[in-house]
C-alpha cells in the first residue's frame, strides 16, 4: 500500500487517496466535468498562450489532524517533492512544466514551456493532491505512505496489512454538510468469487464487478443496485508497423474488417464493454464519432489482401499476456482471422515477460500483441504518447510503431494552440487518420460496474475508475 500521493500508482491505492485527499481542481463525482465545489482552489486561470495556470486557493480550508490551514507554501512543496523522484515527474515533464511562481499565502501560477491545456484535468489526478508539507515532514518521506495527511472529505485512522484500511468522515471537510457516511473500510479482496460472496453475505457494501454472469446475476435481484459507466480506457489489439506484412495498410484494414469485435463484446464482455468508434474513449475532450469504421466483412477482408499481394494469406505470431481479460479476445480474432487465410500463432506469456517485450521494447521484432491504454479526459498526452513517430519503447507509448507524418503536425499544432475550435479540429483530424490508417484493431472501450446493497446511496460508477464516497450514504 502506497498512499501518498506523490508515490502511489495502482488503481487500488488512488481510489483510497481519492477520499483522503482533495485535488486543486476536482471532478463532479462520477463525470470528467471540473468542480469548483470540490476543488482546493476557489479560481484558475490560463493566460492568453496557455503557458502558465494561476490559481487561487479558497481561504480557510484546514488540514487532517491539525496540520492547520492549506497554502501555496504546501502547493510549493508538493511540486517539488514530484520534481525530486516521483512517478508524477514524468506528467510534468509531457506538460513542460517549468515551475510554481508563488504571488501570496493564496496566489500562485504554474509556468509551463508552452501552452498546457491538459494541466486543468491533470490536477484533479494525484498530481494535484496536496498535502500538508509539515506532515510530510514530521511523519517523514518514506512512512508517510503508510501514514498519509489530506485535505479530503474523510482522514486516515488505520490500515491492516492484507485486512483492511479505515476511514472516517472529516468533520472540517470544506464542502459544507459532507461526507454523508460516518466512516469507510476499504477490504483488499484479490479473488472476484470471493468478493461476491463477501457481498452476497452483506458484509461489503460496494465493489467492482469483473465478470458478466456475475453481473447478469446481480441485475436480476431487486436489494441490488448497479451504476456504471465507459471507463477512459480502450482494450486493442496491436500491430508493430515496421514490420511486413504489416507496414502496409491495407493488411491493417483487412484485419480490421475480419475482427469480430461485436461478438466479442456480446459474447465474452455482455453488458460490460461499449463499442469504440476511435482508440479515444467517449467521455473524453473533442471526441468524435466522424471517423472510418470496420464493420464485420471477411469478403471486404479477402479483398484488400489480394490488392496487398497476400491473396494466399499468411502466417505470424502473436504475443499474448496469459491474462484473461486478453488472451479471450486474442482467441476469437485468431478464429476471425483464419477464415479469410491469416494464420496467427498465439504466443503466451507471462504478464512480466510481456510487458517488458512490449512495453519496454527490449524486442521489436513482435508483430502483434494486444494491449489497453488508459486515457485522461484531455487527449494532449495520452494521444501524443500513443501515436507521435518518436514517442516509441522505451520512452514512450507508441507500441506500435506508427509513423504518420500528417499525425505528428496535427498532434503538435493541437498541442500548443489555445484556440478551442482550432483544437477540436485538430484532435478530429487525429482520430479520422488514426482510423483510416489503424494500427491496431480497437475492441472496447471497457465499462467500470460497480455493485451496491440496496441501502447505500449517491455512489456512482466513474469513468476514471476513482470510487468517491463523499455523498454516499449506508442507511440499513
Amino acid at each position: 500500500m502506497n498512499l501518498d500521493p506523490v508515490h502511489q500508482e495502482n488503481v487500488t491505492d488512488r481510489q483510497i487517496c481519492a477520499n483522503i485527499f482533495a485535488p486543486l481542481v476536482g471532478y463532479e463525482i462520477g463525470t470528467t466535468e471540473p468542480s469548483s465545489e470540490r476543488s482546493l482552489a476557489d479560481d484558475w486561470e490560463f493566460n492568453e498562450d496557455g503557458t502558465e495556470l494561476t490559481l487561487t486557493l479558497k481561504e480557510g480550508i484546514q488540514f487532517h489532524d491539525g496540520y492547520g490551514e492549506l497554502t501555496t507554501t504546501d502547493v510549493e512543496y508538493h511540486f517539488d517533492r514530484i520534481l525530486e523522484g516521483s512517478p508524477r515527474a514524468v506528467e510534468l515533464n509531457q506538460l513542460n512544466y517549468e515551475t510554481l511562481e508563488v504571488e501570496d499565502d493564496y496566489t500562485c501560477t504554474m509556468v509551463f514551456e508552452e501552452p498546457a491545456l491538459a494541466v486543468e484535468h491533470q490536477l484533479g489526478t494525484p498530481l494535484g493532491m496536496i498535502p500538508p508539507a509539515d506532515a510530510v515532514d514530521d511523519i517523514g518521506e518514506n512512512e508517510f505512505a503508510s501514514n498519509p495527511v489530506g485535505a479530503g472529505a474523510f482522514e486516515f485512522v488505520e490500515h491492516v496489512p492484507d485486512e483492511r484500511t479505515e476511514l472516517e468522515a472529516y468533520d472540517d471537510y470544506h464542502v459544507e454538510g459532507l461526507p454523508e457516511a460516518d466512516e469507510l473500510t476499504f477490504r483488499p479482496i484479490p479473488e472476484d468469487a470471493t468478493a461476491a460472496s463477501s457481498f452476497d453475505a452483506g458484509e461489503i457494501a460496494v465493489f467492482q464487478v469483473n465478470s458478466s454472469d456475475r453481473l447478469a446475476a446481480l441485475e436480476d435481484r431487486d436489494d441490488v443496485k448497479i451504476t456504471r459507466t465507459a471507463g477512459l480506457i480502450t482494450r486493442f489489439a496491436g500491430f508493430n508497423c515496421q514490420i511486413e506484412p504489416f507496414d502496409d495498410v491495407r493488411v491493417r484494414q483487412a484485419l480490421n474488417y475480419a475482427a469480430n469485435t461485436q461478438a466479442i463484446r456480446e459474447e465474452l464482455y455482455p453488458g460490460m464493454a461499449e463499442a469504440p468508434a476511435s482508440f479515444t474513449a467517449p467521455d473524453v475532450d473533442y471526441n468524435t464519432d466522424d471517423v472510418p469504421t470496420y464493420e464485420y466483412n471477411p469478403d471486404r477482408a479477402i479483398e484488400l489482401l489480394e490488392e496487398a499481394g497476400y491473396g494466399d494469406g499468411f502466417e505470424f505470431t502473436w504475443m499474448v499476456p496469459r491474462v484473461g481479460r486478453f488472451s479471450e479476445p486474442a482467441e476469437v480474432l485468431q478464429s476471425n482471422f483464419l477464415e479469410i487465410g491469416v494464420e496467427a500463432n498465439l504466443e503466451i506469456r507471462d504478464s512480466g515477460t510481456y510487458t517488458e517485450t512490449i512495453i519496454t521494447g527490449t524486442d521489436h521484432d513482435v508483430p502483434m500483441f494486444i494491449h489497453s491504454l488508459s486515457q485522461t479526459p484531455a487527449p494532449d498526452i495520452f494521444l501524443a504518447n500513443a501515436f507521435h513517430s518518436e514517442n516509441v519503447p522505451p520512452d514512450g507509448g507508441n507500441y506500435w510503431y506508427y509513423d504518420n507524418e500528417d499525425v505528428d503536425t496535427w498532434l503538435e499544432e493541437a498541442t500548443t494552440t489555445v484556440d478551442e475550435e482550432e483544437r477540436a479540429e485538430l484532435f478530429g483530424n487525429i482520430q479520422h487518420a488514426v482510423n483510416e490508417d489503424p494500427p491496431g484493431i480497437w475492441i472496447d472501450h471497457e465499462q467500470f460496474v460497480f455493485a451496491m446493497q440496496d441501502h447505500v446511496s449517491g455512489f456512482e460508477a466513474d469513468p476514471q475508475r476513482r470510487m468517491e464516497f463523499e455523498r454516499s450514504a449506508f442507511e440499513e
